[in-house]
This record gives structure tokens, C-alpha cells and sequence, in this order.
């Protein structure tokens, strides 16, 4: 990729009918599912997408839970051959790899079990796009177009990112092709790929589902969408950064994360919550428009960057952590995770609230970087009660 390349990549998925006989079996006890876990359950999904990836035919979908029997040989034939051995499947957390191993750039796939079958044509792998790249990626849905593009900008302008992966989940207030549009004339100068990843996110676990002891265990979606990144796309990228929409890494002395990550391949950032306070009420809902943090209650949960060519390959990308031996906790970087920039669409945290000054306390190193990146609102001076720690903090 050169200049500014902006395009959709789509996928081919295996879907059993509504009406099949088969179906997923769900991991979840009963009593622990809250009420809309059937409907937000995906028990029909086989596979996310079928494509070549060197020497093997992907076709990785969520765990089978009850659909072990359609992952045997015999119901697969390739170019329509048998296939020669049998599918390699292994059971991760939230997902499972199936693949075909294949000496033949294949380009059919038909997949029948009973009454089921399937007549795919085989999608090619990406690698070429990402190769030695240092890539953001993220799974998104609805997030308003003007906050994409000011994420796009900061990792561009602090990280110095030379492409973005984008899969969108199923939105609603807008297509890909609208987006795509709007990310052309913004001309950001950065590469992007669009994937349309139109899958049920799937049920929640812990506190959101308002049960104690919920499990989190239904929700392929995303888990399905880091193995896809990983072998279509990223396998060979130079540098992987997975953070959200409403995600900004920095560090105080503002070098690029790409930087830290030549010394190891494999680093764990940690967050900090940046709360719903606006420096100005009556300005968009944007990054330059919130700054400040909970000094007693900020920790969010970490993200991670990565060298996919120097970790183990087969080690799983998970939301919050890739488990790998070099994984080493960053002390030079963070991130800030806006509770802002957000459609309220798990828990109510965007709604503006006051600041309160025995609590609340401004991020210098957020103010200095992202008042660089974007136009600044001015900076209130606000008279904090200081606790004796963070006034010995300033003395000394």
C-alpha cells in the first residue's frame, strides 16, 4: 500500500439456516444467564470467513459446542477433491481454529454434514497489505464517523502509524461505504481496510449482566474477530496496537510506542479512565474536550501492542492480554479510556457529570500531547484540595 488506499474487504461466512436442526449449545449454566442471553446468543455461526493463509484453508468460526461432527473429514472436499487429511481445530477461549492443510492455492470449498451444505468460494489471505506495517485495529459499531477520524489522527501524529484495520459490528447510523466516503475526504494519510463483521457480539458476563458469578464465556464475536485480524491480515505487520475507538496511548515524554516496542515484541499498557467532565459543555463531544481523572477510582484494564513476527504465532490475541512469554507491562506508556466518547451502550458512563475538587484531577500529559494533536480549549484553572501525598508529590 502507498499514499492513502481506503477500501472494504469482505468475508465469506457459514451460517446454518434458521431452521436447521443444529444448532450451538450454549457453555452457560441457567441460572447464570441474564434474560437476553438466547437472543444474544450466536448458535448458528460455523465460520466467520474462508480464505487461504499460506499453506492451509482457515475457516475458524466460534467453539462448536455440540457441532463437533461437522469438522470431520469427510465432509469437506476442496476444488471438489476430498481433502487429504483431517481439519486441525483447536478450542481457544471464545474461539476455535479449523483449518484445511492444502499443497494447492484452493479456490472452492464445498462443506456438507446432513442436510447442511455449503458452496464457498475460498477468499485470499492480505498479508501483503500489513506487511512490516505498524497497524491499528480495532471492532467497532456506531461510533460517530468525526471520532474515528480524530483516533485515526492521533495514532498517525503521536505513533506515526502507517495503517488502520477496521471491523465494523454491525452498525446501524451508518454503511461502510458512508464511512469509507467520509475517511477519503478527511484524507488522513494513513491506509485503511474496512471488514464488515455483521456477527452477534454475543452475551455479556460480570457485573453488566446484573448476575453474580456470570461467566464470561458467549462472547465470540470479538475473540473470533482478533484470530481473523492475526491470519488474514497481520500475521506479518511490523507492529499490531489494539485499542478501541475510545482509546488513546500516551507517555510523558511523547515518543511513539513502535519505539518500545524494537527493545520487546510484546507489551502490556495500562489505562486510566478519563471521566465525563467537559472543559467546555457547550463544545462537541470530542478528545480535546475531556481530561480529567478520578484520582481514587481511574484503573482501567490493560491493552496491548505487539510484533506479530517476533512472539509466538501460536499464541491467542485476546482483548486484554496476548499470552506470550516477552508480554512485559510498559512503564513509559498508558492509555486513556474517554467514558465520553461512548453511546452509553453497555453501561451509562458518557452523561456529563460536575467536577468535584476533593476528587477529580486534570492529566497533564494528556492536556500537553493531545492539545498538540487537536484544536485546544483552553485550559481552566481550577483550585484542587490537594491530599498531603500529592502536595509532598509537587515539592519534591
Amino acid at each position: 500500500m502507498s499514499g492513502q488506499f481506503i477500501e472494504i474487504v469482505n468475508i465469506t461466512s457459514c451460517e446454518l439456516p434458521i431452521a436447521s436442526q443444529f444448532k450451538r449449545i450454549s457453555p452457560r449454566k441457567e441460572s447464570l444467564k441474564p434474560q437476553d442471553y438466547d437472543e444474544k446468543f450466536d448458535s448458528t455461526t460455523l465460520a466467520f470467513d474462508v480464505f487461504m493463509s499460506d499453506d492451509k484453508v482457515v475457516l475458524s468460526g466460534p467453539p462448536a459446542y455440540g457441532l463437533e461432527d461437522f469438522f470431520k473429514q469427510e465432509n469437506f472436499y476442496l476444488d471438489g477433491q476430498p481433502v487429504y487429511c483431517a481439519p486441525q481445530t483447536q478450542r481457544l477461549d471464545r474461539t476455535q481454529r479449523n483449518w484445511l492443510i492444502t499443497e494447492t492455492n484452493a479456490q472452492q470449498l464445498k462443506w456438507i454434514y446432513a442436510d447442511v451444505e455449503f458452496n464457498i468460494s475460498i477468499n485470499q489471505h492480505c498479508h501483503d497489505l500489513f506487511r512490516n506495517k505498524k497497524v491499528l485495529f480495532t471492532l467497532s459499531k456506531n461510533n460517530k464517523f468525526e471520532w474515528i477520524g480524530d483516533w485515526i489522527k492521533f495514532y498517525k501524529t503521536v505513533h506515526h502509524i502507517d495503517a488502520v484495520l477496521f471491523y465494523d459490528n454491525n452498525s446501524d447510523n451508518y454503511t461502510l461505504e458512508e464511512l469509507k466516503e467520509y475517511l477519503i475526504k478527511e484524507n488522513l494519510g494513513v491506509d485503511v481496510i474496512l471488514v464488515p463483521w455483521n456477527f452477534k457480539y454475543g452475551p455479556q458476563g460480570g457485573a453488566s449482566t446484573g448476575l453474580k458469578n456470570a461467566p464470561w464465556d458467549s462472547d465470540f464475536c470479538q475473540y473470533g474477530m482478533m484470530e481473523h485480524a492475526k491470519e488474514r491480515f497481520l500475521k506479518y505487520a511490523m507492529g499490531v496496537i489494539n485499542v478501541d475507538i475510545d482509546e488513546l496511548i500516551i507517555a510523558p515524554n511523547g515518543p511513539s510506542v513502535f519505539n518500545e516496542l524494537e527493545q520487546n515484541p510484546a507489551l502490556h499498557i495500562s489505562g486510566k479512565w478519563i471521566e465525563s467532565i467537559p472543559l467546555d459543555e457547550k463544545a462537541p463531544i470530542r478528545f480535546n474536550n475531556f481530561f480529567y481523572f478520578d484520582r481514587k477510582n481511574y484503573k482501567s484494564d490493560h491493552k496491548w501492542c505487539i510484533n506479530p513476527q517476533k512472539i509466538d504465532y501460536m499464541a491467542q490475541w485476546k482483548v486484554h492480554t496476548v499470552k506470550v512469554k516477552e508480554l512485559k507491562l510498559s512503564h513509559n506508556f498508558y492509555y486513556l479510556h474517554y467514558k465520553g466518547i461512548n453511546y452509553n451502550w453497555k453501561i451509562k458512563r458518557a452523561d456529563f457529570i460536575r467536577f468535584d475538587p476533593e476528587i477529580h484531577r486534570l492529566d497533564e500529559s494528556l492536556y500537553e500531547i493531545v492539545s498538540k494533536v487537536f484544536p485546544s480549549i483552553n485550559r481552566p484553572e481550577l483550585k484542587y484540595n490537594l491530599t498531603l501525598r500529592e502536595k509532598l508529590k509537587k515539592l519534591f
